[in-house]
C-alpha cells in the first residue's frame, strides 16, 4: 500500500475520518439538516478561537444560541463533533478541486 493510502487508513483496516470525508466529497454527499449545520459552524468557530481541547459543548451551544442538550442530541461526545467538523471542512476543501476539475 502507498505511505499515503495506508495513512488513510484507520485501525484494522477500517476507513479513516478522511478517507471517509473523501469518498463523500467524490460522491456529492453533504449530509445534514439546517441545525447540524449551526452547530457544526459554531463548532468551527469556537474550535478556531480557542482550540479543540479547551472548547466544550457548552461553549458550541453558547456560541450557537441553543441548549447544551441540542448539541448533545446531534453529537452525542465531543469526539464525534471533532470528526465531523474534520470531515466537513475536509469535504469543503477537497470539493473546491472536484468543482475546479470537473469543469475542464
Amino acid at each position: 500500500m502507498e505511505p499515503f493510502l495506508s495513512a488513510l487508513t484507520g485501525p484494522y483496516g477500517a476507513p479513516s475520518v478522511l478517507e471517509s470525508a473523501f469518498a463523500d466529497v467524490v460522491e456529492g454527499a453533504d449530509r445534514g439538516d439546517e441545525m447540524s449545520a449551526r452547530l457544526l459552524d459554531a463548532a468551527y468557530e469556537q474550535f478556531r478561537r480557542m482550540g479543540v481541547k479547551r472548547s466544550t459543548m457548552t461553549d458550541v451551544a453558547r456560541l450557537a444560541g441553543v441548549s447544551r442538550i441540542t448539541v448533545h442530541r446531534r453529537f452525542a461526545t465531543k469526539d464525534e463533533l471533532v470528526e465531523q467538523v474534520v470531515r466537513r471542512e475536509f469535504r469543503r476543501y477537497c470539493g473546491r478541486f472536484i468543482v475546479g476539475w470537473s469543469g475542464r
